[in-house]
């Protein structure tokens, strides 16, 4: 069986490779004051950027929504292959995210910028900028040989439902 990697937002890199569950580990984000979400990110709603069909299609089955590190995300599961989430930051922009020291990469996604970087403790995340100061990132745990491909692939699934890219 292949160990799943939880979901885990962009700030609290790392998590617990444990075959059979999926933890969040919690961390300390680099966010900003929230006070209320910027109103183009806070109309995305992570569990809906996955359509039914892609549901189907991609035979996932939902995790539900969930809140990590001041994210709100959702994930959903391919049983034995891999966990994705999406983790929308309304007070978090690309350029303030935080890697853990690992190297982060200019990574273009669509009309959107964006980085990638792998985690400490396995995962690869792709994140495309909504604004300055708001960001939404990919995460994906399993088959450390194909988290980045998965990463990039479900960033450009997701990416033309994002509103545009706002400076």
């Amino acid at each position: 069986m292949i160990p799943r990697l939880a979901i885990i937002p962009l700030v609290a890199v790392g998590a617990l490779l444990i075959a059979g569950c999926a933890d969040a580990v919690a961390g300390t984000p680099t966010v900003a004051a929230t006070t209320s979400a910027p109103a183009v990110s806070a109309s995305i709603n992570p569990c809906a950027l996955l359509t039914s069909s892609d549901i189907q299609h991609l035979g996932v089955a939902s995790r539900g929504p969930d809140a990590l590190g001041g994210s709100r995300g959702c994930s959903w599961l391919k049983t034995g292959q891999y966990n994705v989430g999406f983790s929308v930051w309304d007070h978090l922009g690309i350029d303030q995210m935080n890697s853990g020291g690992n190297p982060i990469t200019n990574h273009r996604v669509g009309s959107h910028d964006g980085r990638q970087f792998e985690g400490a403790d396995g995962g690869c995340f792709v994140a495309m900028a909504i604004t300055s100061t708001s960001s939404i990132d990919v995460s994906v745990g399993g088959d450390p040989s194909v988290e980045c491909q998965l990463a990039d692939q479900f960033a450009l699934l997701i990416e033309p439902r994002l509103p545009a890219e706002q400076n």
